[in-house]
């Protein structure tokens, strides 16, 4: 596993903190040099994730207010946001790159 241990509910402060690891992929090769490589390359070499949130306080229910696991919680936290301004789509994109490279996420409280 890639353990992320956070303190807190799962925020925009801490999906932005993971930045620096889908930024790692710009330093490594999998295809070979000036090759372009896809998420699906990199996920084929990458350990599953597992997010652990510590002090964490929060009730896990979906937007209906049904209960969810906390494997459901990450899953709707790495849920793109919506639009299409330059703010957004840097959100998205540390999402997509997340998704893309451990395709196996789980997620403990």
């Amino acid at each position: 596993y890639f353990i992320y241990n956070s303190v807190g509910c799962i925020d925009e402060r801490a999906i932005n903190s993971l930045s620096l690891v889908a930024n790692l992929t710009e330093h490594i090769n999998v295809k070979g040099k000036n090759r372009n490589e896809t998420g699906a390359e990199f996920s084929m070499h990458f350990p599953s994730f597992l997010w652990l949130g510590r002090d964490f306080a929060l009730q896990l229910i979906n937007p209906e207010g049904k209960p969810i696991s906390a494997k459901d919680y990450l899953e709707l936290a790495l849920k793109e946001t919506p639009g299409f301004n330059e703010q957004i789509e840097s959100k998205n994109r540390i999402r997509r790159m997340l998704c893309s490279f451990f395709p196996t996420r789980d997620c403990c409280t």
